[in-house]
């Protein structure tokens, strides 16, 4: 694992990237750069729930899985701070997401499908980034 100052470091670039790829039409590295980001901020909602300290090693769907569980649970934390629409919406933007990927070569390429997928990623990414921000100072009632 990396440092908290390194991941920052990383966070920046990784934005800065995000950006550039959504001005510069590079539709499909802003969607890995979304999904790489969205990992990590379902993870960090777990880790600060205390759900489990392993959330990096987990594959996206099963923090998925497990974030909408502790909503209907009513997670004191994540119940309240975790949109489940947003959860429910990641999801369907991640099937979709993969799809387009992993069938990039063996189907017709629809520039307006995977700018549009694109745009929503970055939607969906900015709101479970909120909402983890919303988890770690639940944790941290001081901050």
């Amino acid at each position: 694992m990396i440092t908290n100052e390194e991941k920052h470091e990383n966070y920046i670039r990784l934005k800065a990237k995000l950006k550039k790829s959504l001005v510069g039409e590079f539709w499909f590295e802003a969607c890995m750069i979304e999904y790489a980001i969205i990992e990590d901020r379902t993870a960090s909602i777990l880790l600060h729930a205390g759900i489990t300290d392993k959330g990096w090693e987990k594959k996206l769907s099963n923090k998925l899985n497990s974030i909408e569980n502790q909503i209907g649970k009513k997670h004191p934390i994540i119940g309240k701070k975790v949109s489940l629409a947003t959860v429910r919406e990641i999801r369907e933007w991640k099937e979709v997401r993969n799809e387009t990927v992993h069938r990039a070569c063996i189907t017709k390429y629809d520039e307006d499908a995977i700018r549009v997928l694109a745009i929503r990623g970055k939607e969906l990414m900015d709101r479970i980034s909120n909402d983890a921000k919303k988890v770690s100072r639940a944790e941290k009632p001081n901050k």
